[in-house]
């Protein structure tokens, strides 16, 4: 009887074990996908953010047309700080604090900055989303026992790192248009972030063709064409010359299609990670 006993309690002990790990694992499995969905948010709002750091820049130089851009924008990213302040883990990140009190001053006073001082601030609060980007990717990895480091490391860094880097060169090769020519200090500026875009490019379009992650590969051809141009129009332009001729409006749209592209390609790979963990 006594052995009986010792064998049932075995038993539910085995049991209760079994079920709070799948229990477990079902729970982590819908955290991680809570986690991607609020990733992509995270990266929706770099987007908007880089979108309002070049229609500042091209209003602070003049065009008044960018300013319904900007205040359009304003509202998407203010509906997307919503989205994300449902996340209770988030909301007192102290990096994501930083973030909602640095975006509210910016918000408030981007009218009376200067260009130079437009750009180190907008740039400032989007490197510190691209922290919080990351992460929010490391505790996914965490809740989904993440066996490919490799791909979360084109996923999470090198893929938003690339289109950041041109966005900043956007910003800074439509001020140099726009005054007409390269200073040396602009040249060792466009110089820097044409390696970086060319390096991280270069890795993540390796990634997507090596790994066949993309559904249509001539789509990310079409796009590896379009960023090798781009990085040939800065070098041609401001590295290599000291005075330009591409018009800004020109240049500013050139980039602005590369990230487009770009970000096109990093938001089917974002969604087909949380197409699989459904």
């Amino acid at each position: 009887m006594l052995i009986a006993i010792i064998a049932f309690m075995v038993l539910l002990l085995v049991a209760l074990i079994v079920f709070q790990r799948q229990y477990r694992k079902k729970e982590d499995k819908k955290r991680a996908q809570q986690v991607l969905i609020y990733a992509r948010d995270v990266k929706s709002l770099i987007g908007f953010s880089q979108k309002h750091r070049g229609h500042t820049a091209t209003f602070l130089q003049g065009n008044a047309e960018s300013e319904q851009h900007i205040i359009a924008l304003q509202e998407s990213i203010q509906q997307a700080i919503q989205r994300l302040s449902s996340s209770t883990d988030l909301i007192k990140q102290s990096r994501w604090q930083s973030y909602m009190d640095h975006w509210q001053r910016l918000s408030g006073t981007y009218m009376t900055l200067t260009v130079p001082n437009s750009f180190v601030q907008h740039t400032n609060l989007i490197e510190n989303l691209l922290y919080i980007l990351e992460d929010v990717a490391e505790e996914f990895q965490f809740l989904s026992n993440d066996q490919d480091p490799e791909l979360s490391q084109f996923v999470w860094h090198d893929f938003p790192f690339a289109i950041e880097f041109v966005g900043q060169a956007r910003a800074t090769g439509s001020a140099v248009a726009t005054k007409g020519g390269s200073t040396q200090i602009d040249k060792v500026k466009l110089g820097y972030l044409q390696e970086k875009i060319g390096n991280l490019t270069d890795r993540v379009f390796r990634q997507i063709e090596t790994r066949s992650l993309s559904e249509n590969l001539s789509q990310v051809r079409h796009a590896r064409e379009n960023c090798n141009d781009f990085l040939a129009l800065i070098k041609r332009e401001f590295i290599d010359s000291d005075k330009t001729t591409v018009p800004a409006k020109t240049y500013f749209e050139t980039a602005t299609l590369v990230m487009d592209e770009l970000n096109i390609i990093l938001d089917e790979q974002i969604t087909a990670l949380i197409n699989k963990r459904q």
